[in-house]
């Protein structure tokens, strides 16, 4: 009988039997072989920044949420009044692609979480937003911002999420609310 043995990281899959480990030298794929110290230790210490990062930027929207501060906003599709702290679609190529539209369309919005993509639509135009977003926090903040920017009456909210069959689940939110979802494991990314 001939043993099997694993080599290299986990989902790599080498294996080599006894026989092909004494016959000649094994030269691992580059993803196979193990960091070097310092690259670790970069890797570690840049996915800690990186989580730092974000749990400042979701504390700073809690905050100005809660105090109240808007602020205008500029996109491809229009100025906003947004209480989140950074412009992350402002130049979305896929929020330009949408502003195309007829300004008296119906969008639907799926995942709308505070509003980024359906209130700038909403702006200055006769189009009708329905906005889809199963967390109660994002759609409320989604409210609040289609309201401050006065689209409140154009932008409907539904607490609902889209899935491929009807019924009831848990949103499980996540501590990016961007990334909240109905599976669990996605929402610990």
């Amino acid at each position: 009988m001939t043993r099997v043995m694993s080599v290299g990281t986990p989902g790599v899959g080498i294996r080599l039997t006894e026989a092909a480990r004494t016959e000649a030298p094994i030269r691992l794929p580059a993803e196979a072989r193990p960091m070097d110290r310092i690259g670790r230790a970069r890797k570690r210490f840049g996915s800690a920044i990186e989580r730092v990062g974000f749990a400042l930027r979701y504390r700073l929207a809690d905050l100005t949420y809660a105090v109240g501060v808007a602020v205008p906003r500029r996109t491809v599709a229009g100025r906003y009044w947004s209480y989140e702290p950074t412009n992350a679609h402002g130049d979305d190529a896929g929020l330009a692609a949408l502003s195309g539209l007829p300004d008296d369309a119906t969008v639907i919005d799926i995942g709308g979480h505070a509003g980024e993509y359906a209130v700038p639509l909403a702006v200055d135009t006769d189009r009708r937003v329905v906005s889809f977003e199963p967390n109660a926090r994002s759609a409320d903040r989604l409210r609040r911002t289609a309201e401050r920017t006065g689209v409140g009456d154009r932008v409907e909210v539904r607490r609902l999420g889209i899935g491929s069959d009807d019924g009831e689940r848990s949103v499980y939110r996540s501590t990016y609310p961007t990334l909240s979802s109905f599976d669990r494991e996605a929402a610990r990314r």
